[in-house]
């Protein structure tokens, strides 16, 4: 793997002449340079992390160090190197250079030090990512995930996607801040964050709606359907959000507005459900999602004696904010807490 373009160019931006070639098939993942500075020259083996290491995996290098010791001083090229990492790398044999222009180069013939940037740089991903399994995977981390370092592995069954696409999705996620490698395939998780990160960059279920009137309080709706439904089916076709299914998990104000997520486009309609022109004439939404996810990991809410099947937690906490208004918002808040309380 060659050294990341970044760091070569803050090296020439920096007046230092850098020639670079592949290490050969023995070192696939080494870039061999050769640093020209003040009439001196030095030669280094390059390797490249593509996410900075923490200081408890350093020891983890020495193999790697030692094997290109002998194609050069051993150099680790990364995205940013903090002054602590920076001292401990080089205890430990390396020199290194990281994107943003900082560096300390040690051979025998040659030795520079450079510090211009004291933080990380600005994460170049903006927004969530994105693509197969994200959503499935970023709902379940946000409710679901541990405290302590949970494996890739076991997360990526438990979202039901593929190893290799929830480790790539969780590597976007630390681009962000939000996720952490803890361990050799463990992670930590910041959900708070990525639980307001998801209200604030989902797109929506997608799909169509349809809109409609009851003179029934809007628990009472949910309830009916629950009548309707067919005891036969070990699930129910169906799915609540809204204001009906926020107070069930976490009560602070009265439901006005019901939003029912059909998962078979033949639910049927109770008869004193009146259609309605649009929202504003409405207080039960119905949302065909396109989004599957919106039910993924669903979660169950009790009203009275009737147990009503809920959306996925995260789904609710957008929906609240989606229907807006001060007190819903703070229900809102109320959601998002007992989400963070109930891993």
């Amino acid at each position: 793997m060659a050294l990341y373009r970044e760091a070569v160019y803050a090296l020439n931006r920096a007046g230092l002449t850098v020639t670079e070639e592949a290490a050969g098939s023995g070192h696939p993942n080494a870039t061999v340079l050769d640093i020209h500075a003040q009439g001196a020259k030095a030669r280094f083996a390059a390797v490249r992390r593509n996410r900075t290491p923490y200081p408890g995996e350093i020891a983890t290098l020495a193999d790697e160090r030692d094997k290109i010791a002998a194609l050069g001083t051993p150099l680790l090229s990364a995205p940013y190197v903090s002054e602590s990492l920076g001292a401990s790398l080089i205890k430990a044999g390396w020199s290194w250079v990281d994107d943003s222009g900082n560096w300390d180069l040690r051979a025998r013939s040659l030795m520079l030090q450079r510090r211009v940037s004291q933080a990380p740089p600005t994460p170049k991903r903006r927004s969530l990512p994105s693509g197969a399994g994200s959503l499935s995977l970023i709902r379940w981390l946000a409710v679901h995930a541990s405290e302590a370092p949970v494996g890739a592995t076991a997360m990526s069954e438990l979202a039901r996607v593929t190893r290799a696409r929830g480790t790539q999705i969780l590597v976007d996620l630390e681009c962000l801040g939000l996720a952490k490698k803890a361990s050799r395939g463990k992670w930590t998780v910041d959900r708070g964050s990525l639980l307001d990160r998801f209200v604030q960059e989902y797109p929506g279920p997608g799909g169509p709606e349809r809109y409609f009137y009851t003179l029934q309080a809007p628990g009472d709706a949910a309830a009916t359907l629950v009548t309707n439904s067919d005891r036969r089916r070990k699930e129910a076709p169906w799915v609540i959000s809204g204001d009906v299914a926020a107070d069930l998990v976490a009560p602070w104000r009265r439901p006005s507005h019901l939003v029912v997520y059909p998962l078979d486009v033949e639910l049927q309609v109770p008869k004193d459900w009146v259609e309605a022109h649009g929202f504003s004439d409405a207080n039960v939404v119905m949302r065909y999602a396109a989004d599957e996810t919106v039910a993924r990991f669903r979660t169950t809410g009790l009203l009275g004696k009737v147990e009503l099947p809920l959306a996925d937690p995260t789904q609710i906490l957008w929906e609240m904010h989606q229907l807006g208004g001060d007190d819903r918002l703070e229900a809102a808040e109320k959601v998002r807490a007992w989400i963070l309380r109930h891993p």
